[in-house]
């Protein structure tokens, strides 16, 4: 990753700002290495991100500026809304199960670890009835896991992501607001 742009740094302090509503950021993916293009343009088609922690969190960001979602295997949940509706409760059904299993384990699973803490908590939401946003991807490893997820997806013919990919390999400038929370 390159260094940050020193004017991300004046943006920061502006957000701060009690009275900021958001800010016109302008993306010229003409200035991003090939790789880093590539990476972005399949992560956008396959509608699965693969890449490290900072690419992926980038990738997720634009995608939802666009109106869009992916599904962000650097982090172990993957959003709801990435997930085919028909689909949904089969991933549910599958994770709860699996969860179990693994909760079933008491010796690694009472170990404090970030995962451990991610399911247990998923798991008490379902049990109680909550409404469940995102899940926790099975701990299998990584390229099992991608093709797992995938069989999931939501498909992508023509739609935002498709567009978006079109445009970064056109080396179209993106325009995103980002709007203050």
């Amino acid at each position: 990753m390159t260094a940050r742009n020193s004017a991300s740094y004046d943006i920061a302090d502006i957000s701060r700002d009690q009275g900021f509503a958001g800010a016109t950021v302008h993306i010229h993916p003409t200035k991003w290495t090939t790789r880093r293009r590539n990476i972005i343009v399949r992560a956008l088609r396959d509608g699965l991100s693969t890449a490290g922690y900072e690419t992926s969190h980038f990738i997720e960001r634009l995608t939802r500026a666009y109106g869009s979602t992916i599904a962000n295997l650097s982090f172990d949940m993957i959003p709801l809304d990435a997930i085919r509706d028909d689909k949904r409760e089969a991933i549910l059904a599958y994770t709860a199960a699996w969860v179990r299993i693994k909760l079933s384990q008491t010796g690694e699973v009472k170990r404090w670890h970030c995962n451990n803490y991610l399911i247990r908590e998923w798991m008490a939401r379902v049990e109680a009835g909550e409404i469940i946003f995102s899940f926790p991807l099975p701990q299998i490893p990584r390229q099992e896991r991608a093709s797992f997820i995938k069989e999931y997806l939501k498909d992508d013919e023509y739609s935002i992501r498709t567009q978006l990919a079109d445009k970064i390999e056109a080396g179209e400038e993106l325009t995103i607001f980002v709007e203050a929370a």
